[in-house]
Formats: structure tokens, sequence, C-alpha cells
């Protein structure tokens, strides 16, 4: 009994702890940023080769609600940042909470030093 008890124990660590692993949003070979959730991060590092100005980032919820945002003023090559969800802001300045949001997708925009402008939408996994 002791044993089978040990392995529901077991069980259910791993499942918790697999539930906690961020997950990585593919994005497409070209794309400049690579983005990873977790419970309560969404990752953002720079893959571009030169640094990004001028970040803004959707998260678009599916149905008809709004846009959460957050902008970033600079994200320097090869840097990566947690921004915890609470900072996605909608437009009624409610924060993302994702116990009543379920996003569909993420929006990035920016632009190098170069003067190129990025813009990706990759969907949410």
């Amino acid at each position: 009994m002791q044993r089978f008890a040990l392995g529901v124990v077991g069980m259910f660590a791993a499942l918790v702890i697999a539930g906690c692993a961020g997950a990585e949003i593919v994005a497409p070979v070209d794309s400049p940023v690579t983005l990873e959730t977790s419970q309560l991060y969404l990752t953002v590092k720079n893959v571009a080769g030169l640094p990004l100005t001028d970040l803004t980032i959707d998260i678009k919820p599916g149905g008809v609600r709004p846009e959460y945002k957050k902008s970033l003023r600079r994200l320097a090559s090869g840097q990566e940042m947690d921004i915890p969800f609470q900072e996605f802001q909608g437009i009624d300045g409610n924060p993302l909470n994702l116990q009543s949001v379920r996003p569909r997708s993420v929006h990035i925009t920016g632009t190098d030093l170069n003067g190129n402008a990025h813009d990706v939408e990759l969907p949410w996994e």
C-alpha cells in the first residue's frame, strides 16, 4: 500500500512539474524574436542580430475581446526578457489575467538599428 501511495505522489509531482514548464511559441525562421510562455511570464528573445527598438507586443485574445499591449523601448541583440502577464494592459487599463482570457496570438512590431521594420504575428500554443 505504501508503494502505491508513493507512486501516486510521484505521478502527481511529475504532472505538476510538467504543467509549470514553459511552452515555446514556434516562430518562422526569419522571425526577429522567439517567444516562450510560462504560468507567469512571456519570455521574449531578440534573435534578429541587431538591437530592436520601439517594440510593441500585443496579446490577442480569442473572440471579440480587445488586445493587451506592452511596449519596450529597446531589446538588445541576444537579450532575453521575462515580461509578467500583469504588465500587459487592455484598453481599459486592466491587466491581462490568463484565468479569464484565452490568448489566440501574439503580434510584435519593432524596428532594428538599420531602420528595417519587423512585423510578426505568432499563434499562441
